[in-house]
């Protein structure tokens, strides 16, 4: 694949999605490859974006973190390890997108990568662990908590003064309560 204007690359649609957005969310690793090699540059035109490449394939769009994925998010982060602490307009970073969507492959590889994203705080005060419980995504919340040492975060209130107790009892979750 080759793309023959290399104008076109950085362009968005109407949705201001980029190309390697695009690609990304829909977990197309041959396209992402090929922009990633041939227009590595597309990374930085994200930098202002209110949503980059990684939130999307952290997210992992409508399939349930498929094998595309999880190699389009170490691809990116094989080429910047940084982005792991790229905030969207809500203050969530790749590994809070991961946590929402109950992506623990994700949340594994981004940890991989860097352990100090789970302490990022999203505009709201929320915590990974926050954005676990609200969505209900327990095995994320499990394996986080089984897997950092995370003590500290687990009494942390958000913005509102809630800790994810007084979420997970507020949405009943049992298990955590």
């Amino acid at each position: 694949m080759e793309v023959v204007d290399p104008w076109i690359a950085p362009k968005v649609n109407r949705n201001d999605e980029s190309v390697l957005f695009v690609g990304c969310e829909r977990g197309k690793l041959d396209v992402v490859k090929h922009l990633l090699v041939n227009h590595s540059w597309l990374l930085m035109l994200e930098l202002d974006a209110p949503t980059i490449s990684l939130h999307a394939a952290a997210s992992g769009g409508h399939t349930a973190c498929s094998k595309g994925h999880l190699e389009i998010t170490r691809e990116l982060l094989r080429l910047d390890p940084d982005l792991t602490s790229l905030q969207d307009n809500d203050g969530r970073t790749p590994l809070h997108w991961a946590a929402m969507k109950g992506r623990v492959n994700i949340i594994d590889e981004i940890l991989s990568v860097s352990l100090q994203s789970a302490e990022m705080r999203t505009e709201h005060g929320e915590t990974v662990l926050h954005l676990g419980v609200k969505n209900n995504q327990y095995e994320a919340v499990k394996y986080l908590t089984e897997t950092l040492n995370i003590s500290q975060l687990l009494n942390t209130p958000d913005s509102d003064g809630n800790t994810i107790f007084h979420l997970a009892t507020a949405e009943k979750l049992t298990t955590l309560s």
